[in-house]
């Protein structure tokens, strides 16, 4: 549940730096390079980093069960 959550949080925060940098960009805002390419770089890091966590957690689980049924 936590991992949704943060999934969540993370998409969320891309995509509203990812508007507000739309926006900046079109009126011509001086941090503009901040909302389109720190700020969606981070969230896209945050991203891999919870989808590299739990393929992890799935293939440490896969490789347990491979061993209780290799033990039976």
């Amino acid at each position: 549940m936590r991992n949704l959550i943060v999934a969540f949080i993370l998409g969320s925060s891309l995509a509203m730096s990812l508007f507000t940098g739309e926006e900046a960009l079109r009126n011509g805002d001086q941090a503009w390079p901040l909302w389109l390419i720190v700020f969606p770089l981070v969230s896209l890091g945050g991203l891999l980093a919870l989808l590299l966590e739990h393929w992890k957690k799935g293939k440490r689980r896969s490789d347990g069960d491979e061993g209780q049924s290799a033990s039976r």
